[in-house]
């Protein structure tokens, strides 16, 4: 890829340029003479020129540091699936056969840099630039950005990427990387603004020629296209163009001026009439009159706002006042009322525990006479019980007796006969009668009194209890 040496001229100093008193016709003559002149010369910009003066070991010839494409990398693009080239810092030369792929390195950096579909003379879309089969393409473009010349160094380093993302489907997308590869933009003006830091147009035919606009320039230009390249080669057209609209601008601002002037002079001659009314009127007595009216008329509605601010601020005090005093009786009333219940509560209190202690007492009373007496009646029976098993233990001995003599008299009334035996045992199921009676009496009046002296005994302990609780509460 060609790159031109831009270089500094002091040929043409600051008073060649002042332009302040020429018409615009003149102007436009003197732009031309000194665009047309030397422009061998002056191909570097202003910026670049004051670089240069403030580094004295930059010199005049060599290739550049910056503006220079070092790489090109195409994916999923026109025929190249993944392709990449390095170029030397000067002049290149690629050659091959037809189809190699030539014309679409120079496509490629077209595209990368935002040329237009049109532009690449390859189609009337970009999407018809990506591969058959797929659906996305990138063209891959990098820079260099080194010397006095380089494009804020301090955030993109020493390498600018330029990716240009084109897919079938959806926005095309552009990304701005430094030399880490990190993404700082993805505005078309940044692309922009590098480019014409550098000095690129990608719409110049000397810096991107197609092959049809080659073949045209050769078979079928006439003065008039070679004049036309040569302007836009020259970037004097760009410069014609920007004089143009810059001179259409300044005319339609001197317009704008001219118009503004005379609105201002016509304000101007309204206010002069109108104040020198106002001092005549300010002079006569009808004017000092009226003044004073209004001045009085102003202090009066003044008075009257704060005079009624003041009543709506009492009639606001009163009120709350008297809400204040009403919630004070009230309040009064409610603590009375309070100490009253609260006494009432206490009061009510005692008199329940006194209650319930007295009953509670009472039953406990009741209840330690009933158990006294209760056990009175055990006592009673555990005598009655003993008698009962000196009765029992008798009649056993007596049976047992009994038994003997039956057997004795057996043995001697066997001969004599058995009326005595008879009598005997009738004896003896009398006394076995008796014996198994009081058994029975025995057997179950015991468990009976011992079930109520249990259940007695419990209700004796919860009654003591309970009148426990109630004077300890208490």
């Amino acid at each position: 890829m060609p790159s031109a040496k831009r270089r500094h001229s002091d040929e043409y100093g600051p008073d060649d340029y002042d332009s302040s008193d020429m018409s615009p016709e003149t102007q436009r003559y003197n732009v031309e003479q000194h665009l047309t002149q030397g422009i061998t010369k002056n191909l570097k910009r202003h910026h670049t020129s004051h670089l240069i003066d403030e580094d004295p070991e930059v010199t005049e010839y060599g290739p550049c540091d910056a503006g220079i494409i070092l790489k090109l990398e195409l994916f999923n693009f026109m025929c190249h699936e993944a392709f990449a080239i390095d170029f030397g810092e000067q002049t290149n030369f690629i050659i091959g056969r037809n189809g190699s792929g030539k014309s679409a390195i120079l496509t490629g950096i077209s595209v990368a840099l935002g040329a237009k579909a049109n532009d690449t003379d390859r189609g009337s879309s970009l999407k018809s630039m990506i591969m058959h089969g797929k659906n996305i393409a990138r063209a891959i473009v990098t820079f260099k950005n080194e010397g006095p010349e380089a494009y804020k160094p301090e955030v993109y380093g020493k390498r600018i990427i330029v990716e240009r993302v084109l897919r079938t489907e959806g926005a095309n997308a552009l990304h701005v990387k430094d030399a880490s590869r990190k993404t700082i933009s993805n505005k078309k003006k940044t692309i922009e603004d590098i480019l014409d830091h550098f000095g690129i147009t990608i719409a110049n035919p000397m810096t991107v020629l197609t092959q049809t606009e080659a073949k045209t320039f050769l078979a079928q230009s006439n003065d008039e296209d070679k004049y036309r390249y040569f302007m836009q080669g020259t970037r004097l057209k760009e410069s014609f163009d920007n004089i143009k609209d810059l001179t259409a601008s300044v005319e339609q601002i001197q317009e704008k001026v001219n118009h503004d002037k005379d609105i201002l002079k016509e304000a101007k001659a309204a206010y002069e009439k109108a104040f020198a009314v106002y001092k005549n009127f300010q002079s006569t007595d009808e004017f000092k009159e009226l003044e004073v009216t209004l001045t009085g008329k102003g202090l009066w509605m003044e008075f009257q706002e704060c005079q009624q601010r003041q009543e709506t601020a009492n009639n606001l005090l009163f009120e709350k006042t008297e809400n204040k005093t009403r919630l004070e009786g009230v309040k009064q009333e409610l603590e009375v009322q309070f100490q009253q219940l609260q006494a009432e509560s206490v009061e009510l209190e005692n008199m329940d525990y006194n209650q319930q202690i007295m009953d509670n007492t009472s039953q406990l009373t009741e209840a330690k006479d009933f158990i006294t007496k209760l056990n009175n009646e055990l006592q009673r029976f555990s005598s009655d019980s003993k008698a009962a098993d000196d009765t029992i233990e008798q009649l056993g001995q007596l049976i047992a007796e009994i038994d003997q003599n039956i057997i004795r008299e057996q043995k001697r009334l066997n001969n004599s006969g058995g009326d005595n035996l008879q009598k005997l045992k009738n004896l003896k199921e009398t006394q076995e009668k008796k014996l198994h009676q009081f058994i029975q009496e025995r057997d179950s009046l015991v468990p009976q009194l011992e079930k109520e002296q249990s259940t007695y005994q419990d209700y004796l302990n919860e009654m003591d209890s309970k009148i426990k609780n109630l004077q300890i509460y208490k």
